[in-house]
């Protein structure tokens, strides 16, 4: 007789929203903080473009 195995199912994982950053402010200013180095450095390359 085999040994009873455990139901081996998917795990539990809580659908979460995309945007579940802007209900915490402080996750909100993060990503806000990131987002303005890409501006800043497009502009940046922007100038430099204009230099030569």
């Amino acid at each position: 007789m085999r040994p009873a195995t455990p139901a081996r199912g998917a795990p539990y994982r809580p659908r979460i929203s995309r945007f579940w950053w802007v209900h915490r402010r402080s996750y909100l200013l993060f990503v806000l903080r990131e987002l303005s180095s890409v501006f800043v450095a497009w502009f940046v390359v922007g100038r430099l473009d204009e230099a030569r």
